[in-house]
């Protein structure tokens, strides 16, 4: 991450993808899914308006492959840690007793 030398606004539309992203969210209403491809949309749209008006750079789709791989790889994260908190609720709430066997 430190070799894209992020700005802060692609830095924002990475924020802005995982938050926004609720393919995996179950149980969303229909509304929400419209406003997030909506705001999907408009942060595409933003981004584009940012390299192309701002940088001034036209071609900029390698860079945008580079950001979508943190994307993932931010949400395979998150995934990991969601699982080991839901394992960690799971064991919590089980008491284990150890028993000393005559073999010990």
């Amino acid at each position: 991450m430190k070799e894209l030398q992020l700005t802060q606004d692609e830095l924002a539309f990475l924020l802005a993808q995982i938050i926004w992203n609720v393919q995996e969210v179950e149980g969303l209403s229909e509304e929400v899914i419209k406003l997030s491809e909506q705001v999907n949309e408009q942060i595409g749209m933003d981004l584009h308006n940012y390299y192309v008006h701002e940088r001034g750079i036209s071609i900029f789709a390698s860079r945008l492959i580079k950001l979508t791989k943190l994307v993932e790889a931010a949400r395979d994260i998150i995934r990991s840690k969601s699982e080991l908190f839901l394992m960690e609720k799971i064991f919590d709430s089980v008491e284990f007793s150890i028993v000393e066997s005559p073999s010990f």
